[in-house]
């Protein structure tokens, strides 16, 4: 965006191609760095992903440590979150500023939209630091999202929507191709929506009883 924008309005002596072609060498590099991260991160975290999912039990003194840990960490997990959020609202100050240089200064507007998308990066790596580390905890203390009672209505809502979703595509496809009436079989998927959280929460009080 930079480099089209200094081409087209001459700040750089470069060509508009040349521009093109390099800003789109860089965001493949840095794709390419980015899902290789998630990749290896998701490796080493596959063998936790029970906490998320499945109840279990703590060794002696584990429950008591992270609690400690949590206590220790609250304060930091708030300031970082004011910290993001803040981060986020004010990203979008370096537009109005570019916005009071004038109609003339077009390449200023195109310079506050990647300060915008960096300083929104700056604040959504506070959030999710904060969130994930936080998330952690009360995934080792059962508490928050993670408590049983959620993990048995998400294995619910899981199972039905891995036979749910798939009949949905199987009607939307059918309909579509019998009828070929594309323009409005997009609608069997607002509709689907919307039925699928009744369907879950009757589902879900259904295997509570069965529980009890």
């Amino acid at each position: 965006l930079l480099l089209t924008g200094a081409s087209e309005y001459e700040v750089f002596n470069i060509s508009e191609y040349l521009a093109t072609a390099i800003g789109l060498i860089a965001i493949m590099i840095l794709a390419a760095i980015g899902i290789g991260l998630i990749m290896k991160v998701s490796m080493r975290l596959k063998k936790f992903e029970f906490l998320e999912k499945e109840t279990f039990e703590t060794e002696y003194g584990v429950t008591g440590l992270v609690k400690e840990k949590k206590a220790v960490f609250e304060n930091r997990y708030t300031t970082k979150l004011i910290i993001g959020i803040t981060l986020c609202i004010l990203s979008t100050v370096p537009l109005f500023i570019a916005i009071g240089f004038g109609e003339q200064e077009n390449y200023m507007q195109m310079v506050s939209v990647g300060a915008i998308l960096v300083i929104l990066s700056i604040g959504v790596n506070f959030i999710l630091r904060a969130v994930m580390k936080n998330n952690s905890y009360e995934q080792l203390l059962e508490e928050g999202e993670y408590t049983r009672s959620n993990k048995q209505k998400e294995n619910v809502s899981g199972k039905i929507g891995s036979i749910y979703w798939p009949i949905i595509v199987a009607i939307y496809l059918g309909y579509s191709f019998i009828t070929n009436d594309w323009g409005r079989s997009w609608l069997i998927w607002p509709i689907a929506a919307l039925l699928f959280a009744p369907i879950a929460i009757i589902s879900d009080s259904i295997a509570r009883r069965k529980v009890k």
